[in-house]
């Protein structure tokens, strides 16, 4: 089966062709784009077979705008023929989907519902969605969703620590950045099954950030909840705060609910902390002239280290740490900053500059075993649609 798949990113999106055989997925082609709503939106394309990669400059100012040129692109190129569904990531099933939907007006309606719980993903997706259906017409669409690996949660890790009476049904805490998890957890059991630690912390580090405790490959708790707001610190995303504090500015400043939604979601985290940007690698070479951005970065390694150290509670242990996201995979020097904090715990770092999916093995490893490894969500994406395709409700 030919599928494309579609995923979503506050300011990006990336698409992708894959054909799938069972479980193998093999990418064809790949485009994104980044820095939506900037003057000039980055464009990128690699084909593998024919082993080329391109670079444009766009101005693209929305994400409908955005999905609608690269797949114009990719049709040009003949790189849709054959392709028989699309997969979309979607961030927050919002308590209504317990597995993957194919989109229907129902469930359309649900996931707009869905919306208010993760604003920065979720009406890009929405615009992805109307994009895709307007250049490739009644193709079937499907929305898999970050929140299902964490669907088992135990309910002491759901738990919001809210008032009973107030609690409605789609109010506890759900979890992100599944799709990620599901990568790390196929990685390992593409080296073999004896290779997955039992006692496992994902650490997804990119412009959202998350850390998941996983038990003999169950999620038993993570670091966001209701909302991807929660938890780490975050690009624009505040994380963990003392909620008196935001309600004490709240008060000062006459905030509405939803400039203070905004001031959390988009003008707090490495953003508001350094002043300056919320993108880890500018800071982290403004770091050496600016104490803003040096703060910032201390900010991030100390509290992810904090909520990394705090998930071996649930797991009673730990054996392994999985840094993967733009950060967690691509920054050496955040991996060695966040796991000095953690020596306590036996690391075995031997592998920790590594950046790439080789073999986890390590001759004669001992203590908590480290690795850095570049997730591929539309991988995952293209595995679900393909084979849950035929048993999936059209709502």
């Amino acid at each position: 089966m030919r599928v494309l798949t579609i995923n979503c990113g506050s300011s990006s999106v990336r698409l992708a062709v894959h054909d799938v055989v069972g479980n193998r997925v093999t990418e064809r082609v790949r485009i994104s784009c980044g820095k939506i709503g900037h003057n000039e939106a980055r464009i990128k394309f690699r084909a593998k077979d024919a082993n080329t990669a391109e670079n444009w400059r766009y101005k693209l100012e929305t994400h409908h705008q955005a999905v609608h040129h690269l797949l114009y692109l990719l049709d040009s190129e003949h790189w849709l023929d054959d392709v028989e569904v699309v997969g979309h990531r979607f961030v927050h099933d919002g308590g209504f989907f317990s597995q993957p939907v194919l989109i229907g007006p129902t469930a359309r309606s649900q996931l707009e519902r869905a919306a208010r719980f993760a604003p920065l993903h979720m009406p890009a997706s929405l615009e992805a969605l109307d994009a895709a259906a307007v250049r490739l017409g009644k193709l079937p669409q499907y929305a898999v969703f970050d929140t299902h690996f964490h669907h088992n949660l135990p309910d002491l890790a759901q738990d919001t620590g809210l008032p009973r009476d107030f609690v409605s049904h789609p109010v506890r805490r759900y979890g992100f950045h599944g799709l990620s998890c599901e990568y790390v957890l196929d990685w390992f059991q593409s080296q073999g099954p004896e290779q997955l630690p039992s006692r496992l912390i994902v650490a997804h580090l990119g412009s959202g950030a998350s850390a998941t405790a996983i038990l003999n490959g169950q999620s038993v708790d993570t670091t966001m909840g209701l909302t991807p707001v929660s938890g780490l610190p975050m690009a624009t995303r505040s994380g963990d705060i003392d909620f008196g504090a935001a309600l004490y500015v709240a008060e000062n400043l006459d905030m509405t609910v939803c400039a203070l939604r905004k001031l959390l979601n988009e003008n707090a985290g490495l953003s508001g902390l350094s002043g300056l940007s919320g993108d880890m690698h500018e800071l982290i070479e403004r770091a050496a002239e600016q104490p803003s951005a040096r703060d910032a970065v201390d900010y991030f390694c100390y509290h992810t280290a904090k909520h990394i150290a705090g998930l071996t509670v649930p797991l009673g242990g730990l054996d392994g740490i999985v840094f993967t996201g733009g950060i967690g995979a691509g920054s050496t020097e955040i991996r060695e900053r966040i796991c000095q904090r953690l020596t306590h715990f036996g690391l075995d770092m031997r592998n920790l500059k590594k950046s790439g999916n080789k073999a986890p093995h390590l001759e004669g490893a001992k203590g908590t075993k480290v690795f850095a490894v570049r997730c591929d969500e539309n991988a995952v994406i293209a595995r679900h649609v393909s084979g849950l395709r035929s048993t999936l409700p059209n709502i």
